[in-house]
């Protein structure tokens, strides 16, 4: 049942270049935006992670590379090797917004967000990603509502105790058919839930 709410409730896809407001003034903050020269988060035999320059609006500059071969199974982990720190307290800018380029459908079909609590608790948001016949940029948000995670280490209460870092993602292919190919990832940010949506928007 959880898994169909997060289909519906996690499938928020928007149009980017462009800032929020929420309702009580709480304005998107950058988690990485990956203008650095390494990634920070280790490849694998499945996945090679890279940092690489781009002009493709919505991104441009850095960019976060995840490459992977004709042979891999059916999802690859990149987790930071320093989880990032992410800047908000209980109840404000309770969403994540990013930026992400695929290629033409079958190929990624979900993205399992995972973040880091106080207490060392991992909490996981799963994110379908609708397929599309070309490939190119899109911009999801995915509240932080944590009824809707899955939730492990440290205490496995399912409580989430302030701070947070942003710990890493996990990409699910279509099938392991999938053949080899890469996605970009750039502009994460937090910013007000998407419920607070009597919102301005900026140029």
């Amino acid at each position: 049942m959880w898994a169909k709410r997060f289909t519906t409730i996690l499938g928020v896809c928007l149009l980017g270049g462009m800032g929020l407001l929420g309702q009580h003034g709480a304005m998107a903050v950058t988690v990485d935006d990956f203008e650095r020269a390494e990634p920070g988060i280790p490849s694998s035999p499945v996945s090679t992670v890279s940092i690489i320059d781009i002009d493709q609006p919505p991104a441009t500059g850095k960019v976060l590379c995840v490459a992977w071969p004709d042979t891999h199974p059916i999802f690859v982990e990149t987790n930071y090797a320093k989880p990032i720190p992410m800047t908000t307290k209980a109840g404000e800018l309770s969403a994540l917004r990013f930026d992400l380029w695929t290629p033409a459908a079958p190929s990624i079909a979900q993205v399992n967000m995972r973040i880091l609590d106080a207490r060392g608790q991992v909490f996981q948001w799963v994110l379908k990603i609708p397929p599309q016949p070309s490939a190119g940029w899109r911009t999801f948000v995915i509240p932080l509502d944590v009824t809707l995670a899955q939730f492990w280490a440290g205490p496995n209460d399912g409580k989430l105790v302030h701070p947070m870092k942003l710990f890493g993602f996990t990409w699910n292919f279509a099938n392991t058919r999938i053949p080899a190919g890469q996605l970009l990832v750039d502009n994460i940010r937090l910013e007000p839930h998407p419920s607070d949506r009597k919102s301005t928007r900026l140029n």
